[in-house]
C-alpha cells in the first residue's frame, strides 16, 4: 500500500510512500488518500493530520506514466490554460 498513516495522538500522519516514483499521485494513490483523510474524521483522538511524505520528494505531481498508458501515447505535454489541462500528443 502506498499510503501509510501513522497515530501518534493528536497527530494523524498521512505519508505518500511511494519514494520510487518520486510520489506521483496515480489512482490507487488517490484513492488511498481519500480514505486515509475518511479514517482521520472519523477517528475522535485526532485532532490534526499531516500529510508527509517518504523519500526526496513531497510529490511530482500525477503520474503521467498512468496517463500515457491509458491514452497509449509515446510521449504527452500537458498545457495549463484557463484552469483546464489540455494533453497533446507529440510524435
Amino acid at each position: 500500500m502506498p499510503i501509510r498513516i501513522e497515530k501518534n495522538y493528536p497527530v494523524f500522519t498521512i505519508i505518500n510512500d511511494s519514494p520510487e516514483k518520486r510520489n506521483a499521485v496515480d489512482g490507487l494513490i488517490a484513492k488511498e488518500l481519500t480514505e486515509a483523510f475518511r479514517a482521520f474524521e472519523q477517528d475522535n483522538n485526532a485532532l490534526v493530520a499531516i500529510l508527509g511524505r517518504a523519500g526526496r520528494n513531497f510529490c511530482a505531481g500525477a503520474d503521467l506514466t498512468v496517463i500515457s498508458k491509458s491514452l497509449q501515447l509515446n510521449s504527452i505535454f500537458l498545457l495549463k490554460s484557463f484552469g483546464l489541462y489540455h494533453i497533446m500528443e507529440f510524435h
